[in-house]
């Protein structure tokens, strides 16, 4: 793969090259590709022909006329090259400039790490790790994970089989648009139902549990029976109907 230099959308304007014959215009490009790879400035016209496949005559007609019409100097450096070609034309260089401007107006002093190996950069972070862990005076460690609430505050431990966040507020809400429901009898049962499917995790909680009991609104409210139920008699262990 070549290399990238500059080329102006005005290069069709230019009238000195314009004037020159259709294949004079073309060698001036060839040229210009010859010359960001260091092989027109000072190299024998015998080797231009070659990278060209072109005559060493043919080669020296092009030079010549291309010099004449000052679109190339006296050495063979296109006219206004350093102008166009300036180094700072440099895609890595640019993407660093962007991050560290960036990290500068978020108040961070971060440097970028592009253009460093992976060796350095876990390094740097060994040494970005010890110091906070000097600073702090102990030494830094994984916390637990603890699953996080959803935007209203309601989830699901899946590890403990546990729902968090259901406040006195939310159960009074509930009773009151749902009045047929055991709101917390159907709770535990919405429970028991996310232990019993974690592969069929909910990402809304509230939505889940408000679901349910409308669901169970529909259906004429919580089983009567269920509240009917006496203890167990204490002779057979059955409970009583």
């Amino acid at each position: 793969m070549g290399l990238w230099f500059r080329v102006y959308t005005d290069l069709p304007n230019c009238v000195k090259l314009r004037r020159l014959p259709p294949d004079v215009q073309l060698a001036y490009v060839w040229f210009l590709c010859l010359h960001k790879e260091g092989e027109l400035v000072g190299k024998p016209v015998a080797d231009i022909a070659w990278r060209l496949r072109l005559t060493e005559a043919e080669t020296e007609r092009y030079i010549v006329a291309l010099q004449a019409a000052k679109c190339l100097a006296d050495d063979r450096t296109p006219t206004g090259w350093r102008e166009r070609q300036y180094k700072s034309d440099d895609a890595t260089t640019r993407w660093r400039e962007w991050r560290d401007k960036r990290h500068a107006n978020n108040g961070t002093e971060q440097p970028s790490n592009v253009g460093q190996t992976l060796d350095q950069r876990t390094t740097r972070e060994e040494q970005s790790r010890a110091e906070t862990e000097k600073n702090d005076g102990v030494p830094s460690t994984t916390e637990p994970e603890v699953p996080a609430p959803s935007r209203n505050g309601i989830s699901f431990d899946y590890d403990a089989g546990k729902l968090l966040g259901v406040t006195d507020t939310d159960r009074t809400e509930w009773s009151s648009a749902f009045p047929a429901v055991a709101v917390d009898n159907e709770l535990l049962r919405a429970e028991q139902w996310l232990k019993d499917n974690p592969t069929k995790r909910k990402k809304h909680v509230r939505r889940f549990l408000t679901n349910w009991l409308a669901r169970c609104q529909e259906r004429g409210g919580t089983s009567p029976t269920f509240f009917d139920r006496k203890p167990a008699r204490a002779d057979t262990g059955e409970p009583n109907i």
